[in-house]
């Protein structure tokens, strides 16, 4: 048993209320459990109890065993001095104020249905990934797709804070941020911090400078990442370098220090044919901000890259391309869509205190097709298929914050399986 159970437990009532008595014998009645309390401090707030006919207002703590308060060392953090009942699984000791005043204790032990200790017991110690996985049949349809809208805008929410740590970071300025997204998930899993630190070392206004001119773009990023080849023959590289070394002192910019990854990365998804792209969209990015904005959406896949025509023959430097165009894949501007778009709109709906952007960005990902991981395809053997990414990201959501923590007393599927009559 963990405490988050017994909080739900406290919270939503799930326990025999007839005849409550604190462990010393005082007759007990519970007016209001309180507010939870997810900052530090007591675990509830606003809690109103009556014992012996004097109502107290004041906060709960609530631990699997009384001794509970002394190994969190609650009898020397002044915070519990407004504890006015102490709630427990198990009582094993008296416990204290720091000022050494005798708090009430009420044990739940043997006052929760044997049911609801089975059902969450089945949870918390199912091998399923998803752990609720036979007993999902009982949910209605109406109460699964609230759920999944509800975690969806929880994800939202929590990328968004990226979207808001960078705009710091980058003193308001929108474009930045916007840029450093792309870059990052053109990187993709294997590359996305060398490609965070390339958009720091080289902003967008030091690239906008060169917005209508490939190679000095190029040779900014690609020398600045450290892919420009030494004592090439070529003509392209050999202007590559002399670029290179011109605007990087002329800028006073130094290469980035974190490492590239190459193994077993395919020639789409190499660094550098990443990088090219990125320099590719640096001339469209003004119009695909000001487009995301004003209708919700840009679609990177229908933009022909403004890049230098060497790299619509070559994947990377000796590396030939078969049959490919200067063009971000479909499903390459729908991860975009998905990972930065949808952030990026919410966020700056937050900011400007503008709703319907928020709004705007949950439907943007409702037009979208729904991915396909590991974590998709593990509903998808329970019956559960996404109908666009607006689920599948709720699902992958569902699936990391409360699924595999085994957080089930927060979810409000796990909820429903624990406490149904």
């Amino acid at each position: 048993m963990r405490e988050d159970f017994l909080h739900f437990v406290w919270q939503h009532r799930l326990y025999d209320a007839v005849q409550l008595k604190t462990t010393d014998g005082v007759d007990l009645a519970i007016r209001q459990t309180g507010t939870l309390n997810l900052s530090s401090g007591p675990d509830f707030s606003e809690a109103r109890i009556e014992m012996e006919s004097t109502q107290w207002i004041g906060t709960v703590e609530i631990h699997l065993r009384s001794s509970d308060w002394y190994a969190h060392q609650h009898d020397a953090d002044t915070a519990y001095d407004t504890v006015i009942l102490h709630v427990v699984y198990e009582h094993d000791r008296e416990v204290t104020t720091t000022q050494g005043d005798a708090i009430p204790t009420l044990e739940l032990k043997g006052r929760i249905r044997k049911e609801l200790l089975d059902r969450y017991g089945q949870l918390k110690n199912s091998k399923s990934t998803i752990p609720c996985a036979h007993s999902l049949h009982s949910i209605a349809p109406i109460q699964w797709k609230a759920w999944l809208d509800r975690v969806l805008t929880e994800r939202l929410e929590a990328k968004s804070r990226d979207v808001e740590l960078h705009l710091k970071h980058a003193d308001g300025h929108w474009l930045q941020v916007y840029y450093s997204f792309l870059a990052g998930y053109l990187g993709g899993n294997w590359n996305k911090l060398p490609m965070f630190e390339l958009a720091r070392k080289l902003p967008f206004v030091t690239l906008g400078l060169y917005k209508d001119t490939p190679l000095k773009r190029e040779a900014l990023l690609l020398g600045t990442a450290g892919w420009i080849p030494n004592a090439s023959g070529e003509p392209y590289v050999q202007s590559l370098e002399a670029e290179y070394h011109h605007l990087s002192n002329k800028h006073v910019i130094e290469p980035i220090a974190q490492r590239w990854k190459t193994g077993r990365v395919r020639p789409d998804n190499s660094p550098v044919h990443r990088i090219v792209q990125l320099s590719g969209v640096l001339g469209f990015l003004e119009e695909a901000f000001r487009q995301l904005i004003d209708t919700g959406s840009f679609d990177w896949s229908k933009v022909d890259l403004d890049i230098s025509e060497y790299w619509k023959e070559y994947n990377g430097f000796e590396l030939k391309k078969r049959n490919r165009t200067g063009r971000l894949s479909s499903t390459m501007s729908d991860l975009l869509a998905i990972n930065v778009h949808a952030p990026l709109l919410f966020q700056y709906g937050v900011h400007t205190g503008d709703i319907s952007l928020r709004e705007r960005a949950l439907e943007g990902l409702r037009t979208i097709a729904p991915e396909s991981n590991r974590f998709i395809r593990e509903w998808k053997t329970l019956g559960l298929s996404p109908d666009s990414a607006a689920d599948s990201q709720a699902m992958i959501e569902l699936t990391t914050r409360y699924c595999t923590p085994k957080k089930c007393v927060i979810c409000n599927v796990g909820r429903t399986i624990i406490s149904r009559a």
